[in-house]
Order: C-alpha cells, then sequence, then structure tokens
C-alpha cells in the first residue's frame, strides 16, 4: 500500500494535534517537534528524532472482536498483547514494544540529533495554519492547505483592490 504523508510542526508540547485527531508523544518536543497526517485518516502519527519511523498508538480491532482485524486493519502481537493497526501502518518491530503502529513512510528526521531535527524541520515543515481547523468546508469536501492559502491570498487582493 502506497501511503504519501504529509508532516508538520506540531503547535502542543508532546502532542501531535491534526482534525480532530491526536496522540500525546512524550519528548516530541525536543526531538524534531515534527507530526505526519495521511489525508482522509482520521489519525496523527510522531516522527521523533532520531527515529527510523513515524509511530502512532494502536487503534481498535473492528473485525467483530477485541483482536480480529477488519478489511482495513493489520493483526499484531508481541509479548502475549494483541491490537490492530491501520493499513497504513506496519506493527512495530521493536522487540518487548506492544501497541504501537509503525507509518510506512520513512521520518525525515531519521538519524538526526535533537538540535538538527529542529532545525531542519523548522527549515522545510511548518505548523499547520488556523485554517486547518475549518477547511472541512461541506461534508465530503475538503480544501488542502495550498488550495486554502490561494484562496486566503484572493481575499486579500480583492481587499486591497476595494481599499485604494
Amino acid at each position: 500500500m502506497s501511503v504519501n504523508a504529509t508532516f508538520f510542526l506540531s503547535t502542543t508540547e508532546d502532542k501531535c494535534v491534526y482534525n480532530g485527531a491526536s496522540i500525546d508523544a512524550s519528548g516530541l518536543t525536543t526531538n524534531g517537534n515534527l507530526c505526519a497526517y495521511v489525508e482522509g485518516m482520521n489519525r496523527v502519527w510522531a516522527c521523533s528524532a532520531p527515529d527510523r519511523v513515524c509511530w502512532s498508538w494502536d487503534q481498535a480491532c473492528k473485525g467483530g472482536d477485541a483482536t480480529t482485524p477488519d478489511d482495513s486493519q493489520n493483526y499484531c502481537s508481541s509479548n502475549g498483547a494483541e491490537w490492530c493497526c491501520s493499513k497504513a501502518d506496519e506493527c512495530t518491530r521493536t522487540p518487548g514494544q506492544i501497541n504501537i503502529c509503525w507509518g510506512l513512510w520513512r521520518n525525515p528526521t531519521y538519524n538526526m540529533t535533537d538540535a538538527e531535527a529542529l532545525l531542519y524541520n523548522q527549515e522545510h515543515y511548518s505548523a499547520l495554519p488556523f485554517g486547518i481547523l475549518f477547511c472541512q468546508c461541506r461534508r465530503g469536501v475538503s480544501l488542502g492547505v495550498g488550495k486554502l492559502v490561494v484562496i486566503i491570498i484572493i481575499i486579500i487582493i480583492i481587499i486591497i483592490a476595494f481599499d485604494t
């Protein structure tokens, strides 16, 4: 499955928040402060330096009982624990780790120190604009950040034109 993640800087200490989805991620703020989301999924991932992967918590299994995945999920188990991850994830490969799902993309801050990751992320990514909170215009229609920026620029141009 090909997954295109969009990366953004967190605006909340040690937490990734996007469009109603959130995860607590201890140390995220000092480890690069980078988060990811996948358009159309109500999930977020933490991308801490120097980790190879972005991660998220498990999700409830939807296949009929607490340990059976549905067609949109993967079954995971480790140390006697069982959980489900979305198809946009793989089960953690860290021995002894449970209830963690890894995103199917490489963490942009892989192998960076905390300081390198913070600098890199501030140069390459931004916090989600306030507009992202209301870009779900109508049910089934959503605007991407790029389209939202274009709309805002057009509005500013119109205001300037009428103001002169």
